[in-house]
């Protein structure tokens, strides 16, 4: 008998085939596209998905909305091996994915996004975790969207219109930005999301390219998840999924701080006069001050630990310009971040070149800028440069901040309005003295 056991058990410990994990895939999509491709889109995933293990399934959802619109599960059994009984099995998920694609349209509206493709990506990856039916196992997350967050009720942080937040909403908390991971808690296993770029998507440059894969890059690594996909080649993109790829490796650094600020990068095809140009030690003539032409002010300096930020407006009557307002009818503040120090750290965004251009003429008497020690630490201050550009001369002069730490910009309104300060963290720039004239110009 204890033999014939033995024999037995033997025979089911060869015969027995672990039971496979099933697998869950979610999959985001947006409802501001064209309809045909919509349909184009979840077809091609459904055909991924046909060619899944049984037991697994794909949940599909309004990646702006965050509402679920269908489960497509693979059933168990022979009856269920062909791509076309998995699809029939699924009928009525495959037919509210259609009544979704045939429902979805462009944007359209003062209270819609502006973008075509719009999702809420960060209110889409909090859903999924709150509804993740198999937490502790291995999630792949396919998104169809743009890369481009534009949601009117959040409309200081869109990306619209090519700007990108700064690492500083990252480091904060969801009150303070949509972007914001601080104190959220990380999923329990590992989450690849694939983004899905529409093929409609327009980059303003090579480098915008670069700051917003580098982004969503590090605000998925913050939430405990991997950007395992940037691309709008859906082909490509599906198979990473399908064999559940992981993020590529990345030399992106996450920096210190809740500084948040939406940064406009220097178009690339302005010249970079400020930081390329010789430097003029002429002073200009006195008949070019009052109506100045090409007006820019920047901003550099030498502590790889501290931010210092740049203000400036052409007139007491206008509006401030700085990483807070970056566009204003008087001109526009931006970032150069190809040519930003700290050693060559392409990838450490806050301490670009800080530079604000003018439109049309400015009167030299009238232009106020201000410099401030925003934050970091250093022990012997802060050594900036500062340049002014203006009818193709430039201009440079050494600052020297002599406090220790940054005050978050305290003291620039009272700065302003009295056109000098004693802070030492903030420096008033006479323009004037700045070309190497006289305060008053004459």
């Amino acid at each position: 008998m204890r033999i014939f056991l033995g024999f037995v058990l033997a025979l089911v410990w060869l015969t027995y085939t672990p039971a496979c994990v099933a697998k869950e895939t979610r999959i985001g999509v947006s409802p501001y596209a064209e309809p045909m491709q919509v349909r184009e889109t979840l077809i091609a995933t459904l055909q991924m998905l046909t060619e899944m293990e049984p037991g697994d399934e794909g949940i599909f959802v309004d990646a702006w909305h965050q509402r679920t619109i269908a489960t497509f599960r693979i059933p168990e059994g022979k009856a269920y091996r062909s791509p076309k009984a998995r699809l029939t099995y699924n009928r009525s998920a495959v037919a509210a994915l259609m009544r979704f694609a045939a429902a979805a349209r462009p944007p359209s509206g003062a209270t819609e996004p502006a973008v075509l493709g719009a999702i809420r990506l960060p209110q889409f990856l909090s859903h999924l975790v709150a509804n993740t039916t198999s937490p502790d196992e291995p999630l792949d997350v396919i998104v169809y969207g743009s890369p481009f967050y534009d949601d009117r009720l959040d409309g200081a942080v869109s990306m619209a219109s090519g700007l990108i937040p700064s690492d500083g909403h990252i480091n904060s908390s969801q009150g303070d930005t949509p972007f914001g991971t601080k104190g959220i808690a990380s999923p329990s296993s590992t989450v690849r999301i694939h983004l899905a770029l529409p093929p409609s998507t327009r980059w303003n440059s090579d480098q915008h390219r670069y700051f917003v894969q580098r982004f969503w890059t590090l605000y998925t690594d913050a939430r405990g998840m991997a950007l395992a996909s940037f691309t709008s080649d859906r082909t490509a993109l599906l198979s990473r999924a399908r064999q559940g790829k992981g993020a590529p490796s990345h030399g992106y650094t996450l920096e210190e701080g809740e500084k948040r600020e939406m940064i406009r990068l220097r178009p690339a095809e302005i010249p970079q006069r400020l930081y390329d140009t010789a430097i003029t030690t002429q002073p200009p003539a006195l008949d070019m001050i009052a109506a100045a032409t090409n007006v820019e002010v920047g901003l550099t300096w030498d502590c790889a630990h501290c931010d210092l930020d740049i203000y400036a407006r052409p007139h007491r009557q206008a509006e401030v310009l700085y990483f807070g307002r970056s566009e204003t009818p008087e001109g526009t503040h931006w970032k150069d971040h190809v040519r930003a120090p700290r050693g060559g750290r392409e990838n450490a965004p806050v301490n670009g070149y800080e530079t604000i251009a003018f439109t049309g003429t400015v009167n030299l008497h009238q232009l106020q800028v201000v410099i401030s020690f925003y934050s970091g630490l250093t022990l012997s201050g802060v050594q900036a440069e500062v340049r002014l550009s203006a009818n193709g001369q430039t201009w440079s002069q050494a600052v020297r901040l002599s406090a220790k730490t940054g005050k978050q910009g305290a003291g620039i309104a009272e700065a302003f309005d009295s056109g000098a300060t004693t802070a030492r963290h903030l420096a008033v720039i006479n323009p004037l003295v700045l070309m190497g004239l006289p305060p008053n110009g004459s």
